[in-house]
């Protein structure tokens, strides 16, 4: 299979391996009957190149606030070898005691999705092949389910769009019956994004001028609705509920998805020039929403990452710039630890492009200096991030080696 890996802006039009743009539209609303769930845009939104910090709403973080406590996290093992050849696009999960990553293999013909299990220290146990052939496949999203086994999906470019398709792995790492259609797209760029819920999980993907939503139950989706003009959504949840955010143009929405057979209540944010790309999600216990972006407002080649929280009476806090820094940054991911938000994103400062973790307080502030993840002398990007909830507050991150492997690393934040 061969993957487009040219980079591209928000409406699909190529704009060279560095440069991105994003979004269009508004949104229309819906019903979904889909509840709980966990976390989780994959390359083809990312810039590069040096640059100073973004202006606009916002300020960076600076400190901790008195009467909140401070998270201080430590890199275990890092820049572990995930893929045993050139990959793009990861993606990564957290079941029982293992990790299941699924990326875009570049090895063959630029286009199979390759899954590889680690366990929990970070040991590579098995990788393996999990869509070959003539098509071109991408943009894989990987979520637990029951047993300890994983869900992948992913899309495969036709000549009308592309086939959203599914595939489960078991808990040893290995591929099970068949790969699955479970839906089709008009887009090219669809970029599916999955997560768990209650009876199954729930799938999202750019879908011509809009996006669609639905609940997969085994291998059929059902309950879709159309978020009309909205551009690659993310989905991601922790605990009860279920978030998800999308691009619309210059501004940014997102919801709760309650269920059963709650409506969507859209919060539309972001008052700035430029576009934010690349939007992720997390949710926390008490249902609040956190939003991270790259944001273009300063120009290109200035990119930076912002985050929004918000509340469950759909209110939007300040957009909160996030890396100490000043140099490009880019291509977040979030992780709700059960007392922070820990960002990831790739950035540079000394050097060639390093992957970088930040801790948010709930008072929307930082509780200690940026982490750099990736080791000294590797040019690092697309971090994807997943938590797995035991006593140390383990995180694992995902990352891609420029025009190389797939790599990873292991965080604690106790």
């Amino acid at each position: 299979m061969r993957q487009r890996i040219i980079e591209r802006d928000s409406a699909g039009e190529p704009r060279g391996a560095e440069i991105r743009r994003a979004g269009i539209g508004l949104l229309a609303l819906g019903m979904i009957g889909i509840a709980a769930g966990c976390g989780g845009d994959t390359p083809g939104t990312s810039s590069t190149g040096g640059g100073t910090t973004s202006t606009g709403t916002g300020s960076g973080f600076t400190g901790g606030v008195g009467g909140e406590s401070a998270l201080q996290c430590s890199v275990g093992p890092r820049d572990i070898l995930v893929s045993d050849g050139v990959g793009m696009s990861p993606s990564v999960a957290f079941a029982a005691d293992h990790y299941l990553v699924a990326w875009t293999s570049t090895v063959k013909d630029a286009g199979d999705i390759r899954v590889a299990l680690l366990d929990a220290k970070g040991h590579k146990v098995t990788e393996q092949a999990l869509a070959e052939g003539p098509g071109e496949a991408g943009f894989p999203s990987v979520i637990p389910e029951a047993g300890g086994g994983f869900l992948v999906v992913w899309q495969d470019i036709s000549a009308s769009g592309a086939a959203i398709r599914g595939r489960r792995v078991d808990a040893l790492g290995v591929p099970k019956a068949a790969a699955f259609t479970i839906a089709q797209s008009t887009s090219a760029d669809a970029r599916p994004s999955a997560v768990p819920a209650a009876g199954g999980a729930a799938a999202a993907w750019s879908d011509g001028p809009g996006a669609t939503l639905g609940q997969l139950t085994a291998e059929q989706i059902a309950n879709k609705i159309s978020i009309d003009q909205a551009f690659h959504p993310s989905l991601g949840g922790s605990g009860a509920n279920l978030g998800i955010t999308w691009i619309a143009g210059t501004k940014l929405g997102a919801s709760l998805l309650p269920g059963p057979n709650g409506p969507l209540v859209p919060v539309m944010f972001r008052n700035a020039p430029g576009k934010p790309n690349a939007p992720r999600v997390a949710v926390h216990e008490d249902g609040t929403l956190s939003v991270v972006w790259e944001d273009t407002r300063a120009g290109d080649g200035k990119e930076t990452i912002y985050l929004t929280r918000i509340d469950k009476s759909g209110k939007a806090s300040a957009e909160r710039l996030i890396p100490s820094s000043a140099e490009s940054a880019n291509y977040p991911d979030v992780a709700w630890t059960g007392s922070h938000d820990a960002v990831v994103y790739y950035q540079y400062r000394d050097g060639p492009p390093a992957i970088y973790l930040s801790l948010v307080t709930k008072g929307l502030t930082a509780s200690a200096p940026d982490l750099k993840i990736s080791g000294d002398g590797l040019a690092v990007r697309y971090p994807r991030i997943a938590r797995t909830g035991d006593p140390v507050g383990t995180l694992g991150v995902v990352y891609v080696e420029k025009d190389g492997p797939i790599r990873a690393a292991l965080v604690a934040c106790p």
